[in-house]
């Protein structure tokens, strides 16, 4: 269950519209929203205020709170998310990121081609782990040499894409945080 259907019954329980909620426990209505329909957990700071104003505690308000944070996967998935026609490929390491605060994937690069620019919104970071290969990362106006075993983190909100440079194909491991949904 997520912390959500827990909020949404305690609030109805109570009477309390969102919009009082929101006034009394100095928490944007948007927030309850997105709260109430699973899109986002929340602060503790903000369960806090929730919890004084629907008068429980806030071990009361985790109890049925539960999230899947393990998986295992030992077979390649193959679940393609990139363009697979212009020399890159983009696959998904787990079965279901829908819940979790990273997505994982690896990347591939085919040589002497890019992968298309890219750009996320304020707050997403990328960390990027090359498997195999020399790319050029290009982030704004700036590029960075990297080789096998080199690790890079960047803003993911400035516009960025990655070339490969070598011989054969580049292989890299691309990590972002929050993901995008």
């Amino acid at each position: 269950m997520h912390l959500g259907i827990t909020l949404r019954r305690l609030r109805k329980e109570r009477h309390i519209t969102t919009e009082e909620l929101s006034r009394r426990a100095k928490v944007p209505v948007s927030t309850l929203s997105r709260m109430e329909n699973g899109k986002m957990i929340g602060r503790v700071e903000s369960h806090i205020r929730i919890c004084e104003v629907l008068n429980v505690t806030l071990p009361e308000f985790y109890k049925d709170f539960s999230k899947k944070t393990l998986e295992v996967v030992k077979e390649k998935i193959g679940h393609a998310v990139g363009v697979q026609n212009k020399g890159f490929s983009s696959e998904l390491l787990l079965s279901d990121t829908h819940d979790k605060k990273i997505i994982p994937l690896v990347i591939k690069i085919a040589e002497g081609k890019q992968t298309s620019t890219d750009k996320t919104k304020i707050r997403v970071d990328k960390c990027l782990y090359i498997l195999h290969g020399n790319v050029e990362v290009h982030i704004g106006d700036d590029t960075y040499g990297l080789s096998e075993n080199d690790t890079m983190y960047f803003d993911s909100s400035v516009p960025h894409y990655f070339k490969n440079t070598g011989a054969g194909e580049a292989r890299l491991v691309c990590v972002i945080a929050p993901p995008i949904l």
